[in-house]
């Protein structure tokens, strides 16, 4: 699982075979959005939510291949990654 802070290119951050990728808030002072963006081959991102263990499908909207996130200080958010 890769870990990544701020915005990011998410095919990059990714290691070869992996599958998840957490988001981390821990550089934040505040509220802010997160912007990830999807690299070739990544067709979406699906939240794990890890309380129920349900995933939740999180697309590109549109033209872009960006999706934007909102984390608070201190959260942390886990994607699997579909389509690589």
């Amino acid at each position: 699982m890769t870990a990544i802070k701020g915005n990011c290119f998410v095919s990059l951050a990714l290691r070869e075979g992996e599958r998840y990728l957490w988001v981390v808030s821990r550089s934040l002072d505040r509220d802010q959005e997160v912007t990830l963006a999807l690299g070739e081959g990544i067709e979406r991102l699906e939240e794990v939510d890890r309380g129920k263990g349900n995933t939740l499908k999180v697309a590109p909207t549109g033209t872009t291949r960006d999706i934007v996130i909102a984390l608070s200080p201190g959260d942390g958010r886990l994607f699997s990654v579909i389509g690589r």
